[in-house]
This record gives structure tokens, sequence and C-alpha cells, in this order.
């Protein structure tokens, strides 16, 4: 994955947090890869664990298909 930035904004009123890509060069996309709000943190957060599984189990049956 590329390099990647987290900027804290707001939308409709509401805190979220938004992950960018950042190219070569040092410049943010021009829209977030995710963007999410504190109810989905916490959800992200409680389950981070069977998270990190699925993403290693998504990248080996990826490496197999090459």
């Amino acid at each position: 994955m590329s390099e990647t930035k987290v900027v804290v904004g707001d939308y409709k009123g509401s805190p979220v947090l938004s992950i960018f890509e950042i190219d070569s060069e040092g410049n943010q996309g021009a829209y977030p890869v995710v963007s999410f709000g504190s109810k989905k943190a916490k959800a992200i957060l409680k389950h981070l664990d069977e998270i990190k599984s699925w993403v290693d189990d998504q990248e080996k049956s990826k490496d197999k298909k090459d």
C-alpha cells in the first residue's frame, strides 16, 4: 500500500477521521480512502484483531494467485 495520512475533520458538524493516500511527491489525494466517525471507529477497534487476520488472509490469497 502507498503512504497514507490521517486527517481529522468534520461532516455535517460531526467529527470524522479520514485516511488519504499520499503520492511520491507528498501530495494528498483529492478523496479519502476511508472516512468514519467515532461509532465506526469503536467498532473497528473492538474487532481489530479479526480485521488484521482477514487482511493477512487476503494478502496470502493474493500472493498465491500471482
